[in-house]
């Protein structure tokens, strides 16, 4: 799918405070190694030499009120005008020394199937990034993203905004990036899946 803009951003619009507030929640809950493969299915494996970090799933109101509304915006804003219409629960993810996620798209080949469940039917359109940390905590753990340009070549660009505590980057779920490698400290994030109807 050709898109004009790959990701759009809001520098340091998440209050500080309210990073922090989600950094205690979350590191009280019981966390795991994030996973890889596909969603529907028990295909979902370790991998740490590809993706290394720790998660947890938070489905909090006040979280998602801290968040979503950049979601919207970004999709009116970049001129996506996606069909999303519910939320995922949120993952609180942890990058400590040496963990980092490698390229990927967070979007899958099929759309959820769960009949028993809101996201039935529903794939994943919009993904929504929250730095809840600042680079003076961490080195390392950059958020790039990665698509062609009109030449065919590879196109790479760093988003030096997600270095900034509270700020937001929103991007459509098929769209390339990964998070380097952390060389030292810790670097937190909150991500955020929005779905919607089957592409038609």
């Amino acid at each position: 799918m050709v898109v004009k803009e790959h990701y759009w951003y809001f520098e340091e619009v998440v209050p500080k405070q309210t990073c922090d507030h989600i950094i205690k929640f979350g590191e009280e809950q019981k966390k795991e190694l994030g996973k890889i493969g596909a969603k529907n299915s028990n295909e979902s494996r370790l991998e740490e030499s590809y993706r290394n970090s720790e998660i947890c799933w938070l489905d909090e109101s006040w979280i998602f009120n801290e968040t979503i509304i950049y979601t919207n915006k970004a999709n009116q804003m970049a001129k996506w005008n996606y069909d999303v219409v519910i939320p995922e629960k949120c993952q609180f993810t942890k990058y400590k020394l040496n963990q980092k996620y490698n390229w990927h798209q967070d979007g899958f080949a099929e759309p959820y199937n769960y009949p028993d469940g809101s996201l039935h039917n529903m794939t994943r359109k919009l993904s929504t990034i929250v730095s809840l940390s600042d680079s003076t905590e961490y080195e390392g753990g950059e958020l790039e993203f990665a698509w062609y340009n009109n030449k065919g070549e590879t196109h790479v660009q760093q988003c030096d905004a997600m270095l900034k505590k509270g700020s937001v980057v929103v991007f459509p779920s098929f769209v390339w990036h990964r998070v380097k490698p952390i060389t030292s400290g810790t670097r937190y994030s909150l991500v955020l899946w929005s779905c919607g109807p089957q592409w038609r």
